[in-house]
């Protein structure tokens, strides 16, 4: 299925985080289309992803699974969602 969506989370200020998150999605066949975020306060980063998944896109749920287990992932939850 062919959708958007956009999820938010903090990120711990850890060098190559934000990497690892961005290679687990691509691991999925999912492209991301934006990438915003703000400055660490209190060595938290929010950031928000918007990214499209099509046919050949792994499950989401076992993706949003596997972001929330990353170590320095703080918390996680969709904030739209378009198809």
């Amino acid at each position: 299925i062919e959708q958007t969506i956009t999820i938010s989370f903090g990120l711990k200020h850890i060098p190559g985080i934000l990497s690892n998150v961005l290679n687990i999605i691509a691991s999925y066949d999912i492209n991301v289309l934006t990438i915003n975020q703000t400055i660490p306060l209190n060595n938290i980063a929010n950031v928000m992803i918007t990214m499209e998944t099509h046919p050949q896109s792994k499950d989401l749920n076992t993706l949003l699974d596997t972001l929330k287990e990353l170590k320095g992932m703080q918390h996680l939850k969709i904030i739209g969602r378009s198809r």
